[in-house]
């Protein structure tokens, strides 16, 4: 015969003392019932929390945990007689329960998935506009916020992505799956994708459809004011910073730790440093280019070559950068090895080649030194043309207003060897009326010819 429980006081104290729970306050006055609402600390390790439930909630499940704790208790046992029952933690990772889901999908839906229903989704974005004014509630700042501060919780990163822990298990999971390190290297995944894409753009490639193209630039465009988010300076500042704390560097690539860490990957993968050095990556890039150009390399092809002049001129002003006055004389400091020279001012300027002889020369002919302009920011704009027609900028050496006339400074090897292309220069300068001289020095510092 079942005797009847009775839940008073003397029922309560019974059960703290066989489960030993410390409960939040005294119900020793209170008119208990297997309804009343008990108040006492998580009894789970290393948690702070309390928990509130009925009496007769307590006498039946003896969880005597918070909410959170009492869910990870319930998904545990779950998982445990998931595992006794069907050798999985979950039915959802049984293959026979996953085909009978396929095949009802199939039968209402017409797809195996619901997400690959456009009626489901419409109807989604419909419901997910009208309750919250958004198309996917992953759009709604306290949803964003939610997500990272779980993640940090669990993780200790706003993003699970960030975590080492989690990109390894992905890794593990994927190679145990598919036998790589990312479905994405799947030939099955690459078609899948390709299918769908053909199937909503007419394209393989998602960035190949004008209509995705137009679209990522609007909606750049509403949140950066800009048509790419690489544009936006508060992106570039963003990622600057995130790159500072990470590698003590503004650009990862300028991380040694990064720049070894990716040679040995590649070492590791394919036993070299860089992919690009990879016969497979050199041929495939060839294809590529033949498909798409019909020639070898990229550069190559008239269509690239326009491109890039008509980038450069839009951003330059000019069509190579190189004809930019700003950027050739970074780009010169860069390229060749300089030298300091000390005015008769005091000031320290950067020379290369054998200029220091033609400016000693100058200021021991008593030019002042107001009157010797160097730099290809400063200098005269000349521009000539080569034996091909081609058009190119040249920065002469050193201008001298009062006298209108250019110096180009050259060592005998350089003179001899470069004689068409530096008499071209000349004649393009001389037909802009600016008295053109070209000073020729030997090793010792003698100048050795004088062309006017």
């Amino acid at each position: 015969m079942n005797v009847r429980k009775r839940y008073n006081y003397e029922f309560l104290k019974e059960l703290c003392k066989e489960y030993n729970i410390t409960l939040l306050r005294d119900y020793s006055n209170e008119n208990l019932h297997r309804d009343y609402k008990i108040e006492g600390n998580c009894k789970t390790e290393n948690c702070n929390e309390n928990f509130e439930k009925t009496l007769g909630g307590l006498s039946k499940k003896k969880y005597f945990c918070c909410k959170k704790c009492t869910k990870q208790i319930e998904n545990n046992n779950k998982a445990t007689n998931n595992i006794q029952k069907y050798g999985v933690k979950s039915p959802l990772q049984l293959e026979s329960v996953k085909q009978k889901i396929k095949e009802k999908n199939l039968e209402k839906l017409g797809v195996e998935y619901p997400q690959q229903s456009k009626k489901v989704r419409e109807k989604l974005e419909t419901n997910n506009l009208k309750k919250y004014g958004v198309k996917n509630t992953t759009q709604l700042e306290c949803v964003k916020q939610k997500m990272k501060n779980t993640n940090k919780e669990k993780y200790g990163h706003e993003y699970a992505t960030q975590s080492q822990e989690v990109r390894d298990k992905t890794i593990k999971t994927c190679l145990e799956k598919f036998g790589a390190e990312t479905n994405l290297q799947l030939e099955s995944v690459k078609q899948q994708i390709k299918e769908t894409n053909l199937e909503k753009y007419g394209h393989e490639y998602a960035t190949q459809s004008q209509e995705v193209r137009d679209k990522t630039i609007k909606t750049c465009l509403e949140k950066f004011g800009a048509e790419c988010s690489l544009q936006s300076q508060e992106v570039k500042d963003k990622g600057k910073q995130t790159n500072l704390k990470k590698y003590g560097r503004e650009y990862a690539t300028q991380s040694q730790i990064v720049r070894k860490k990716v040679k040995k990957t590649c070492l590791d993968k394919y036993g070299v440093d860089t992919v690009s050095k990879l016969e497979t990556v050199k041929q495939k890039a060839k294809e590529t280019n033949l498909k798409k150009y019909g020639c070898e390399y990229s550069l190559q092809a008239q269509e690239v070559k326009d491109k890039g002049k008509q980038t450069n001129l839009k951003k330059y002003g000019v069509e190579y950068p190189n004809q930019n006055m700003e950027i050739m004389e970074k780009n010169s400091k860069k390229s060749y090895k300089l030298k300091e020279y000390i005015l008769p001012s005091g000031e320290i300027i950067k020379i290369q080649g054998y200029e220091n002889y033609a400016l000693d020369e100058l200021f021991n002919n008593s030019i002042l030194e107001e009157d010797i302009i160097t730099g290809c920011k400063n200098v005269p704009e000349i521009w000539y043309e080569d034996e091909n027609g081609k058009k190119h900028r040249h920065y002469v050496d050193i201008f001298i207003p009062s006298q209108n006339k250019c110096v180009e400074i050259k060592s005998t090897w350089t003179a001899e060897k470069k004689k068409d292309c530096i008499f071209l220069k000349q004649k393009a300068g001389k037909a802009l009326g600016y008295n053109y001289e070209i000073w020729v020095y030997n090793r010792k510092g003698e100048k050795v010819e004088c062309y006017k």
